[in-house]
């Protein structure tokens, strides 16, 4: 299986959820997010907003901003993406594939001397780390400029492959949060 079969494959079982599933699963995450931070202290997030039939971290991001965590999400910018602080769900909107991003005015994250959790969507993963997003390459060339931080992968079971099909140039995540539980990778010493 090549990487559009994979990517179409997994696209189509993540969009097969009911709706209803997607919000449970989603809580679910949210909950074994919360857990796997009692465990791993970060100092910061940065996340995303669900798109289609993505999984919401909407109300673990809540609670982030609640406890007053810094708290970023990406805007594309050429070739990449960039990380911008938001405090609020209203610096937000519609932006690059329809994603919605942080508005204009919204200040760039800065990465000295913290720990960093990035809260990674994709369209299938597999324990080894490896995840298949939409085929622009935005995280990989994000964790190639950033390799301190926590890389952080989150899917319904559902989208859990036995492998992945990746390239030398794809970065692995150090861990996979499923409603199901965690997916560490055996390397990851924290």
């Amino acid at each position: 299986m090549n990487k559009k079969q994979q990517r179409a494959q997994f696209a189509q079982k993540r969009n097969a959820l009911l709706e209803e599933e997607r919000q449970v699963f989603s809580e679910q995450i949210c909950e074994q997010l919360k857990q796997l931070f009692s465990e791993y202290e970060a100092d910061a997030f940065l996340a995303f907003y669900p798109l289609g039939s993505e999984a919401s971290l909407v109300s673990f991001m809540e609670e982030v901003l609640l406890k007053g965590d810094e708290l970023a999400l990406p805007k594309v910018e050429g070739e990449e993406i960039v990380f911008y602080k938001i405090s609020s769900f209203s610096q937000l909107e519609e932006g690059c594939f329809h994603v919605m991003e942080p508005k204009e005015g919204c200040e760039p994250f800065a990465f000295e001397q913290k720990k960093v959790a990035v809260l990674t969507p994709g369209l299938v993963f597999d324990a080894d780390g490896y995840r298949m997003g939409y085929g622009k390459g935005y995280y990989d060339r994000f964790f190639a400029a950033h390799p301190d931080v926590l890389k952080v992968g989150v899917a319904f079971d559902v989208q859990m492959a036995l492998s992945v099909v990746h390239e030398e140039y794809d970065v692995p995540l150090d861990v996979v949060v499923t409603p199901g539980g965690r997916k560490k990778k055996a390397n990851r010493q924290d």
